[in-house]
């Protein structure tokens, strides 16, 4: 084989181990990227419940303020003559 060629087949094979090193970096970007969103939804989906649980409590009390309020109401109405 030619040393011309011999030269061109490496180059060629250091083109192509440069293209898998920047290949490999680029997925261990991705990599990085999807575990910081994926830490993300978490966090966004910790705090969504403890919304959730917020929103039942706040309902909770509104019906009870509602059920007061009814009550009173009601006896009130017992009162007038």
């Amino acid at each position: 084989m030619p040393e011309a060629q011999i030269d061109k087949v490496w180059a060629v094979t250091n083109g192509i181990r440069r293209d898998v090193g920047e290949i490999k970096i680029c997925m261990a970007r991705l990599d990085e990227r999807s575990a910081a969103r994926e830490a993300q939804t978490d966090l966004q989906s910790s705090r969504l419940d403890k919304l959730e649980t917020r929103l039942q409590r706040l309902d909770l009390k509104v019906a009870a303020a509602m059920g007061g309020v009814a009550l009173i109401s009601y006896m009130l109405q017992l009162l007038a003559p």
